[in-house]
């Protein structure tokens, strides 16, 4: 089973990421890399990270992430981020915890929401999935798979 699933729309500049099971630390700085690479690489303006399937990130990849994703995200075109939140308090806390530091670093550039669903998400973004021109990468770093469906 994959990790991740990372969808990029080019005609929007949306990038969806969603974490497909609860990780290890060395699965989830890969995925978090793979990320930042897709955000990078495709110029995205606009993210959708999907968390409702992650096990919360112990303190030292907390940190890493802050610390990579902090000035990596001052270099992007991102402008908003829209995060589809679980059920689990905990995991929500922390994961506003560690926006709150990437956007100190960054000096507020990227604006963040929090919802339960996918439609509160994109309705808050005006950005909207076209599938013609969508790719799909699934991603397992254990297994060293990695498939690419345009």
């Amino acid at each position: 089973m994959g990790i991740i699933s990372i969808q990029h729309d080019p005609s929007t500049r949306l990038l969806l990421t969603k974490w497909l099971r609860a990780v290890g630390s060395h699965e989830y700085r890969e995925s978090i890399l793979s990320f930042y690479k897709s955000l990078s690489e495709n110029k995205i303006l606009f993210w959708v990270v999907d968390i409702t399937r992650l096990s919360c990130p112990n303190m030292l990849d907390q940190k890493w992430t802050t610390e990579l994703l902090g000035p990596g995200i001052c270099k992007t075109q991102l402008q908003k981020i829209a995060f589809v939140l679980p059920d689990d308090l905990f995991l929500e806390l922390v994961t506003e915890k560690m926006v709150e530091e990437v956007l100190r670093l960054c000096e507020g550039q990227v604006e963040i929401g929090y919802f339960r669903d996918y439609e509160q998400a994109f309705n808050w973004l005006h950005v909207y999935l076209n599938t013609d021109h969508m790719s799909q990468e699934t991603i397992c770093f254990d297994e060293g798979e990695k498939q690419i469906t345009p």
